[in-house]
């Protein structure tokens, strides 16, 4: 018998796994471009939508930073009564410090509003306004954390705002991350 008919069901095997990555490969690809489009879609004017989720220190382990939570808030929607931060990822728990929790409306310029009141979530905190946000503007919520996660890594938070009326139908608007490094 011929070597090369020993080795057949081996290059065969191969050729088709080739063939498969290529199409994998171009499935990732679309996704990609599919995700592109939306997220930036999302960062219009006219879609109520999380901005950006950022820190004062993205240092594991500094104390006393601040997070920043960014929301649109277009002339089409109703304004906004409370807004929910809950963290959904992370290997370490983040701790806000409610006591430091402050909300600014940009507009033209930057304008403090009013928060009555700050509670306590299952890992994450809710703020209520009143009165309530108008829209037209980004509100940019500025949360106090008592110490940065012990551990580096990706931190998810989950945004969900709750418009002028009933408050039990809130829209999520969407995870923000944060990156929190180690120094080591």
């Amino acid at each position: 018998m011929n070597p090369i008919w020993k080795h057949l069901p081996i290059i065969t095997t191969l050729f088709a796994v080739s063939f498969s990555t290529i199409d994998i490969t171009r499935s990732f690809a679309s996704l990609t471009n599919e995700n592109k489009e939306v997220n930036s879609e999302s960062q219009n004017q006219n879609y109520l939508s999380l901005v950006s989720v950022r820190a004062s220190e993205i240092t594991a382990r500094a104390r006393n930073t601040k997070y920043y939570f960014t929301i649109n808030i277009p002339k089409s929607s109703r304004p906004l009564r409370k807004v929910n931060i809950v963290q959904r990822g992370g290997f370490d728990i983040v701790k806000f410090n409610l006591n430091q929790t402050k909300a600014y409306a940009i507009n033209n310029t930057r304008k403090e509003i009013k928060i009555t009141e700050t509670k306590p979530e299952l890992n994450g905190q809710s703020v209520t306004f009143d009165p309530p946000v108008e829209s037209g503007q980004k509100l940019t919520l500025v949360m106090g954390v008592r110490e940065n996660p012990q551990n580096d890594g990706n931190y998810l938070f989950e945004v969900t705002v709750f418009p002028e009326g009933k408050l039990e139908m809130g829209q999520s608007l969407g995870i923000g991350r944060l990156r929190i490094t180690s120094m080591f």
